[in-house]
Formats: structure tokens, C-alpha cells, sequence
């Protein structure tokens, strides 16, 4: 929960957020508890089981869930863009042509003064980041958190 907890916090204010690969919800739970009541959660996750699970344990109507995948997040959003964005993706596992199109489009997605907060258990995926982001800040690790995680923070 440290984690979670972590994440939200470094999402700053916030009305509306997209999650991409929310999983089991933590996250997903803590964006909620700091959402204010006219907020909005997209959160894109492309396993079914995960996301049935997910829409049965959170009912909020302020929480839309998607079987997109991240790669997929423009033609999701359209021409609207989002001031924060938030992802549990496992960037280092997902082989650098996948990362890159999906930070591509994180990117391409953000309001100009927008952010975006992963998490990772590991640095290899850093320099993906910063091919795509302007600024790029790690955080921890969260001791807190089995594995400890990394936080890091972009900004376009």
C-alpha cells in the first residue's frame, strides 16, 4: 500500500487520470480515495480476468475500465489530452519496441504541463523514459513495497 499510497501522491491534484495496467487495483483504490467527486479514472487493462475482477471489487462511478492496451491509448483518448497519467506496466519486461510506442504515445497524450508517474522494480527502463520525456526523476526505492519499487516521474 506504500506504494500506492506513494503514487498518488506524486500524481499531484488531479480531476481526471488514466491508468494503463491497473491489475489487482491498488493503485487504482488510492487514485480513487484522492479523486474528487466529479473526477475521472480511464484505466486500460488488457487482461480479462484482472479487469472482471477490477470492476467487481471497485464500483465507482467515477471509474471507467478498458480491455485496450496501452498501445492504444491515442486512438482511446481521440484528440482529448490528459494532465496525468499513471502506469504499473512492467516497461523492463516488455522489449524496447513496445516500450517505446507506448511512451510515445504517453508522451503525445499529456497536456503540455502534464505528468506521468510509473513505477518499476529496476533502472533498465530509464533510458526508454528519457528518450521520450523531457524531464525524468526517480524516486526511492519504496522500502515499503516487496520488491522495493521505483518511482519515477516525467514530464513532457
Amino acid at each position: 500500500m506504500a506504494l500506492a499510497r506513494t503514487m498518488a501522491r506524486a500524481l499531484g491534484r488531479y480531476a481526471s487520470v488514466v491508468e494503463l495496467g491497473p491489475g489487482t487495483g491498488r493503485i487504482t483504490r488510492a487514485l480513487l480515495n484522492g479523486l474528487p467527486t466529479g473526477g475521472h479514472i480511464l484505466a486500460m487493462e488488457i487482461d480479462d480476468a484482472l479487469r472482471r475482477s477490477l470492476a467487481g471489487r471497485l464500483e465507482d462511478p467515477r471509474l471507467q475500465l478498458t480491455g485496450e492496451s496501452a498501445e492504444n491509448l491515442i486512438k482511446v483518448l481521440g484528440a482529448r489530452k490528459v494532465p496525468r497519467i499513471v502506469s504499473g506496466l512492467p516497461f523492463q519486461s516488455l522489449g524496447p519496441e513496445v516500450s517505446h510506442r507506448i511512451l510515445d504515445a504517453i508522451r503525445q497524450s499529456l497536456t503540455p504541463n502534464g505528468r506521468f508517474v510509473a513505477f518499476q522494480y529496476g533502472r533498465r527502463a530509464l533510458p526508454h523514459f528519457r528518450t521520450h520525456f523531457r524531464r525524468v526523476r526517480v524516486f526511492g526505492p519504496i522500502w515499503g513495497n516487496l520488491p522495493p519499487a521505483l518511482i519515477i516521474i516525467c514530464r513532457p
